[in-house]
């Protein structure tokens, strides 16, 4: 007795249209170049993000205004605090009768509260017009030149010192009765003393004169110091502050600066290394990477001018080495080579060039 099985048969696929193929494949490059683009662009800002400086970071222009503008609001504060005691000092003096005990304990000569006032007078106004000063200047010398800026920071420093300086030599006078007169008569000997007991500090101050006024370096260059590679983010009176790529600060004093190797003076040159197979046809290697520079420009706006192929670099032991080198910043040095080293890779790939691994060669002889 036979049985009958029935299948269930899936009708078959209706062949594609040409048209239909067409529009797959051209949707499938688009898909392809929309994700290639963006990996380009996500490979560029990282190495816009991950590039030695400094800014290695730049330095921020926008949290140093921001800085200047918060300690320039303090300042006014400062001065406004000073006026309003002012103004009822005065006030108090006309309203309050002489023998009130009020009077006595504010006005009273030789009072310790009348001191205490006094003394926070001086140092808000003194601190107020410093500080007041001191943000002025930077703030009016932060979208110049590099050396502006430089002399402005030094400008602010001095600034500071010399209000410190003003404001112990007021308060011994007004508050201890102490006669700054006669200080300032024995400050030939007081000057000599310090020079005896800072001569460090001197000749740090003399150095930091050499550094501005020489224009050895400035404020935002990418400098060489004692082996540390950082940006210049501040150079005072008596030291250089650096910032390298980890956002690691180094403070160096103004003498022990020896030898110092300026990398921002001109532009840097980013060296893009690859290897090919021996195989290869190196003309139409070299015809490749030329063709490519427009689109390559496109894709690494941080290369300056047009990248230049130098050829053969060496001929290792398993592959033909070939040089590329872009001009470019100091600060986006390590930026661009890898940026360029992916593009290489790409490029190379894509057109079919093998990039071979490293190989070692067994010969066995008799």
């Amino acid at each position: 007795m036979s049985e009958s099985k029935k299948t269930n048969k899936k009708p078959a696929k209706q062949p594609l249209s040409e048209e239909e193929k067409k529009a797959r494949e051209k949707a499938k490059k688009a898909r392809e170049q929309e994700a290639k683009k963006n990996a380009e662009k996500i490979l560029v800002q990282m190495g816009a993000s991950l590039g030695d400086s400094t800014a290695e970071q730049p330095m921020d222009l926008e949290d140093l205004e921001k800085k200047q503008k918060n300690r320039l609001v303090g300042s006014f504060l400062f001065v406004v605090i000073s006026i309003i005691y002012v103004v009822l000092y005065a006030v108090l003096r006309g309203v309050l009768p002489q023998d009130n005990r009020v009077y006595e304990t504010i006005y009273g000569e030789g009072n310790d509260v009348a001191k205490i006032f006094l003394a926070a007078f001086l140092v808000f106004v003194i601190l107020g017009i410093t500080s007041l000063l001191r943000s002025i200047v930077i703030l009016s010398t932060s979208k110049r030149s590099a050396r502006i800026i430089t002399l402005g920071k030094l400008g602010a420093s001095a600034i500071k010192y010399t209000g410190w300086i003003v404001l112990v030599f007021v308060l011994l006078n007004a508050i201890f009765a102490v006669d700054t007169a006669t200080l300032f008569a024995s400050a030939g000997i007081l000057a000599l003393v310090l020079g005896l007991g800072a001569q460090t500090l001197i000749a740090d101050i003399i150095g930091g004169l050499e550094i501005v006024f020489e224009d050895q370096f400035a404020v935002g260059d990418v400098v060489v110091i004692d082996e540390f590679r950082g940006t210049v983010r501040e150079i005072g009176l008596s030291f250089v502050k650096l910032i390298d790529a980890a956002n690691n600060i180094k403070v160096i004093r103004n003498n022990q600066i020896a030898t110092v190797i300026n990398l921002s003076r001109r532009k840097s040159v980013a060296v893009c290394d690859c290897s090919v197979d021996y195989d290869s046809d190196m003309d139409r290697v070299r015809e490749i990477i030329l063709s490519s520079y427009p689109d390559m420009l496109k894709k690494i706006p941080l290369i300056i001018g047009t990248p230049n192929y130098l050829g053969v670099q060496e001929l290792a032991g398993s592959a033909v080495n070939i040089r590329l080198v872009a001009s470019c910043k100091e600060e986006d040095k390590f930026a661009v080579t890898r940026a360029l080293n992916e593009y290489i890779l790409k490029l190379l790939k894509d057109n079919g060039i093998k990039i071979p691994f490293p190989q070692v060669e067994v010969s066995n002889r008799k």
